[in-house]
């Protein structure tokens, strides 16, 4: 009998290491298990406080705003001489002045013809991105051209002028196209004029009938990239 029960001991004893072990492993292992689960916690909330993580989802809104704009333009974007920026989000009517008449003080029947076709259509593709948009902005660009014998200031203000009378002119004209709309435009759209001071410069050489431009442009809620946005808007 002694002997029995000293083997039943023997065995325990010999077990008891190996219980200690794993209640050990087993201790450690759900140890370590509510760190990474504290970790992943405090990773996810970093990144969505992160600008970065704002800017990944910014550029997802610009990128399908841009590709629902091409989609629905893209059979009239050269007959309109326009242009697309897919960075700044900006529908360019390039050589604004075939579009004005008087000096550049009136729209053209030619480009009201256009405007009616393209704004109705313009407003209803960006209403679809309402919640990410701080504003839209109708501008009018100017190139540094005024008379021969003007002075840089003065050429630069009768263009500051000119361009105030363009968008006024385009903002009064798209207002009326969209009725159903104009409690959000009358909120969110507002009308610049730039004179010269983005005229778009081509390896160091002002291009005349690109900065001479009206443009539709998206400004997203947290910003949006704008590349030249200096002085002058530069073109590789």
């Amino acid at each position: 009998m002694h002997s029995f029960f000293d083997m039943q001991k023997n065995t325990r004893d010999n077990q008891d290491p190996w219980l200690s072990l794993i209640n050990l492993m087993l201790g450690l292992m759900m140890v370590f298990f509510f760190i990474a689960i504290v970790f992943m916690s405090n990773n996810l909330q970093d990144k969505v406080k992160s600008p970065f993580f704002d800017d990944e989802i910014q550029n997802e809104t610009q990128a399908s705003i841009y590709y629902a704009l091409q989609t629905e333009f893209q059979a009239e974007i050269l007959k309109w001489n326009a242009h697309l920026d897919k960075n700044t989000l900006s529908f360019d009517f390039l050589s604004s002045d075939l579009y004005f008449i008087e000096g550049g003080k009136r729209l053209s029947e030619n480009y009201e013809k256009i405007l009616s076709d393209f704004f109705p259509r313009y407003i209803n593709v960006i209403k679809k991105f309402r919640d990410d948009i701080e504003e839209l902005r109708i501008e009018a660009h100017t190139s540094t051209n005024w008379k021969l014998d003007s002075t840089e200031e003065e050429a630069y203000f009768n263009n500051l002028r000119l361009s105030q009378i363009k968008t006024g002119e385009v903002f009064q004209f798209v207002y009326s196209l969209v009725p159903k709309e104009t409690y959000w435009i009358k909120r969110n759209v507002i009308a610049v004029g730039f004179s010269s001071s983005k005229a778009r410069i081509v390896k160091g050489i002002e291009d005349i009938q690109k900065s001479k431009r009206i443009s539709f442009r998206v400004i997203l809620e947290k910003g949006t990239f704008r590349e030249g946005e200096g002085k002058n808007e530069i073109i590789d």
